[in-house]
Order: structure tokens, then sequence, then C-alpha cells
């Protein structure tokens, strides 16, 4: 699960590298007067993790995000959650709140309309008031990836991958997957 979301990102990655290079000039005023608002929510259920056992776990994000386009099919995004709720399926462990920041990238198959099919990534660092399960760190990063479809009418949905772990900087990081929807406004 962790290696999908990965490669996920890295292609967005490269892709938005071969569509900034193709591109004549980038003026970065330019790309934020372009830019646009998009809100989203997100509803995620937990997979199983593998040396921890998560599935029954939930958890709901809303997020805001400045997305500014970078080329005909690529825009780059300024992401933050400001709220962030997680619920163990275990009732010895208590829910978990947090907020978090982090950056978008997204590829629009339509050229230059930034509507219709999108597949997207970011990476975000989380701060949360209590522990995960067999995870020691109240820091955490959250690398997410996903398909979706922005609508004329500038409503979207998304299908995502989600993992959360502490990347090794704490003794314990039993990580958690999660497989989620998303629905959100773009303005």
């Amino acid at each position: 699960m962790r290696r999908c979301i990965f490669a996920i990102i890295a292609m967005l990655f490269f892709a938005g590298l071969g569509n900034v290079a193709a591109a004549d000039r980038i003026d970065l005023r330019e790309m934020f007067r372009n830019g646009r608002w998009r809100l989203e929510a997100q509803g995620y259920s937990a997979l199983y993790s593998g040396k921890t056992d998560r599935e029954g776990d939930k958890f709901a994000t809303f997020s805001v995000e400045y997305e500014m386009p970078a080329t005909r099919r690529f825009a780059f995004g300024l992401r933050a959650y400001p709220l962030f709720y997680y619920e163990p399926h275990r009732s010895s462990f208590d829910n978990v709140y947090g907020v978090a920041v982090g950056g978008t990238a997204r590829y629009y198959l339509r050229a230059e309309t930034y509507n219709g099919w999108f597949a997207d990534a970011g990476c975000s660092i989380l701060w949360h008031s209590n522990y995960f399960h067999d995870n020691s760190s109240r820091v955490n990063f959250m690398p997410e990836g996903g398909v979706g479809y922005q609508f004329r009418n500038n409503w979207h949905a998304a299908v995502k991958l989600n993992h959360i772990s502490n990347g090794g900087m704490a003794s314990k990081n039993a990580g958690v997957n999660a497989l989620g929807l998303a629905i959100g406004y773009t303005f």
C-alpha cells in the first residue's frame, strides 16, 4: 500500500517536472493570480496495516487548498487541514484530533480547462493530540494520492489512498493505510 502511494506521488511529480520543463516560461506571480480555492471533505476507512490491526478505524478531514496552474494540464497547491479526526475501532484507545499543512500536485487530462478527470498526490505534516496505536510520535507525515473528476459546476469528487506514519523518526512507527472518498467545491 505504501509503495503504491509513493509510486503515485512519484509519477505525478515527474509528470509535473516534464510539463514544467516543456513550458516556455513560468511566471510565479501569474500562477498565483490564476489560482483558485478548493474546499474538500474527506472520509477514510483504515485498511489492514500489517503489524497493527487498524481495520474498523476511520477518520475524516477537511481541507482548504489554493491551487495554482503551472502548465496547460498541471497545477500545484498549498493545502491546510484545519480539521483532522481519527476514531479507532477499539474503545481502549483515545480519539485523535489534529491539524496539518502541506502541498499537492494535480494533473488534469483535459488541457487548459482544469476540469474533467484528474490524478492528484500530496504530502502534509500532521500534528495531533493523542498517539496512534503503536506510533510514538505526535508529528506524522500524511502522503496521499487519488483519482477524481472536476465537474464544470465547480464540484469535484475523488477516490484516495492515504498513509500516515512518522517515517521512522520515533521508536514506534506503525502506520495507518486508508482508502477514502472526497467531495469538494472549487471557486
